[in-house]
This record gives structure tokens, C-alpha cells and sequence, in this order.
């Protein structure tokens, strides 16, 4: 009987794809064969002798698109139900310890426990080889629309998303019926999000606490935590009505957002009243930040402002009327 070997790499067939397709990215891993045993499957030991750490192998399915794992019985990674083939399969890494704890942290997607019910419900613990909000209509079938935030530079989602329904009864129906499913092997959790109480997805709600640093009432007001997806100002017109004018600063070598914009208006009230009325803003997936942006008073970052560790914070200095 001649021997019997299978192909093994450490990139998943897309990031291979993806490498292929740029001409100055990293040429992909080399496939390496191993060898199979007598009694079908592949020992542990042959996998981590080529590659360090190895633990397993998985494949990917073809119906699903998802990454499916092979089991290991005696030490030894069992075949797939129809056999090897002629497949390639991608060995599974023993993580470190600090991998360990981010994907813990990653993991902690857990909704806040909001009292109040509403229409839009968080859905958190997705699994990060979901493919966009598509595959989860099969789930929640009588949802109004389905939002998956992504990562601008890798397009993976983020591992959390709003589910939005005609109604608070559905909604409410929704947690009772689908709370705990699993979803591609983990196990979701559900939680109402409503649209005007804010909420960090890891640490439950935001907190506007006012302190002494907070700057001083004006015409100009600073929008932060913007997306890179937004449109310049032209998008940002619609939820500040009235603006004298609105700045959206860019990066001069790409042409993207910064991820903040000035906005000024002609009497302070007028500012005060958008100040006030954005505080639960959403664009994009993303909820903005703002504060009053004095004119002349350059930038300032503190950790005593309207947002604890604001990542930009207010603007300081003193105010022209």
C-alpha cells in the first residue's frame, strides 16, 4: 500500500486569496504534506514537528464558508467523514498567553443591562467568521433590518450587532425565544439597546459625567468618534440643521477623515441645542462624541472632561461670541 499524505498550511484559503491578489504582500505560507497514518488519521506529533505549536487542523467547509475542526482521539487528528481528499487543510496554533487574554477580552462583547425595553436589541459573543448580517436573518427571521459593524482595514466584523424590529413586543419576544442560541458554535446574548441611552458594548452604559473641565458654552461645537465611512459634510448636514458651516479635516496624503469635524453656529443657544440633541447620535454603527470647540483655544486631552478618556476630549480655551 503506498503511502497516503494530505496538504497542510497555516493560512486560511481567503488571507491566501487576499495575499495573491496584492503583488507586494508576503508571499503566501508553503503548503507542506504530512504523512497518514495506517488507521486514517494524522498524528499530533507529525503535525508539530513541522509546525511549532501545532495542535489540530481544520478545513474550510464549503457549504457554509466557515472553518470547520477535525476531532483528535489518541493523539492522532481523526479524517473527515468523507476522507481526506484533495483538499487543503490549515494547522491550528496552541495560543500564547497573551493572545489568550485578547481573545478573552474579545470574547467580553457582552450586552449592558439596560432596564429599559425597546424596538433595537444588541446582539453580542458573534462569532468572528460570520460573513456580514446576512447569515443572521435566518436566525431572526421577523427583524426590520440587521446591523454587523466591520473593521475598516480588515472588513471582519467587530463580534456584535443591533437587531431592529417594527416593534418593543417583538423585540421582547425575540430575547425570550433567542436568548443563548448558538450561532456557529457560540452562544449569543441578547440585550435592548435603546437609541437614546448610549452604551460602551464592553462596559455597559456611558456615563456623561460634567466636571470643571468640561469647556465653555459657544458658537463651535466638536463632533468626535466619527466613522471613516462618512461622507464628508454633506452627511453631516442632515443632523446639524441650521449650521453656519461645518468642517470635516482630512488626511492630506489619503483624502480620509480624521474622525471629527467642527460645527458652528450663529448664536450659542443654537450650539447648545445640537450639543444636547447629539449626545445619543449614531452614525455608521458608531456613536459620536461632542463638546464645545472654542475658537482659538487649540486641543486639549484630560481624563476629568465630559468623557472619561474621550480619545480627543473637549477643546479648551475661551469662547468669542
Amino acid at each position: 500500500m503506498s503511502d497516503v499524505y494530505i496538504k497542510v498550511t497555516t493560512v486560511p484559503r481567503k488571507a491566501e486569496a487576499s495575499a495573491a491578489a496584492d503583488e507586494t504582500a508576503e508571499p503566501a505560507p508553503e503548503i507542506i504534506e504530512l504523512p497518514v497514518e495506517e488507521t486514517g488519521g494524522v498524528l499530533v506529533t507529525t503535525l508539530s514537528s513541522q509546525f511549532t505549536d501545532a495542535i489540530g487542523l481544520q478545513y474550510r467547509n464549503e457549504e457554509s464558508g466557515a472553518l470547520r475542526a477535525l476531532r483528535i482521539k489518541d493523539d492522532a487528528v481523526e479524517q473527515p467523514g468523507g476522507g481526506w481528499g484533495d483538499r487543503t487543510y490549515f494547522v491550528v496554533i496552541k495560543k500564547k498567553d497573551a493572545d489568550l487574554k485578547r481573545t478573552a477580552d474579545s470574547a467580553q462583547l457582552d450586552a449592558p443591562a439596560v432596564d429599559e425595553k425597546a424596538s433595537r436589541l444588541y446582539i453580542g459573543n458573534l462569532p468572528f467568521t460570520l460573513t456580514g448580517s446576512e447569515p443572521l436573518k435566518a436566525f431572526f427571521e421577523g427583524a426590520k433590518e440587521i446591523v454587523v459593524p466591520t473593521h475598516m482595514d480588515t472588513g471582519k466584523i467587530k463580534g456584535y450587532g443591533y437587531i431592529i424590529f417594527e416593534d418593543v413586543e417583538k423585540a421582547e419576544a425575540c430575547i425570550k425565544e433567542k436568548q443563548g442560541i448558538e450561532i456557529q458554535g457560540r452562544q449569543i446574548r441578547l440585550d435592548y439597546a435603546p437609541y437614546n441611552k448610549p452604551f460602551n458594548k464592553r462596559n455597559g452604559p456611558v456615563v456623561q459625567q460634567q466636571s470643571t473641565g468640561e469647556s465653555e458654552a459657544c458658537k463651535r461645537i466638536w463632533v468626535g468618534n466619527l466613522p471613516f465611512t462618512i461622507k464628508g459634510e454633506e452627511e453631516l448636514k442632515q443632523h446639524f440643521a441650521g449650521a453656519e458651516s461645518i468642517v470635516v479635516p482630512v488626511h492630506m496624503d489619503t483624502g480620509k477623515v480624521k474622525g471629527f469635524a467642527y460645527v458652528t453656529f450663529p448664536t450659542v443657544e443654537a450650539a447648545t441645542a445640537a450639543k444636547e440633541g447629539a449626545q445619543s447620535l449614531e452614525l455608521h454603527g458608531r456613536m459620536v462624541r461632542v463638546d464645545y470647540a472654542p475658537f482659538g483655544g487649540g486641543p486639549r486631552r484630560t481624563n476629568g472632561g465630559p468623557y472619561h478618556g474621550g480619545g480627543g476630549g473637549g477643546y479648551g480655551g475661551a469662547c468669542t461670541s
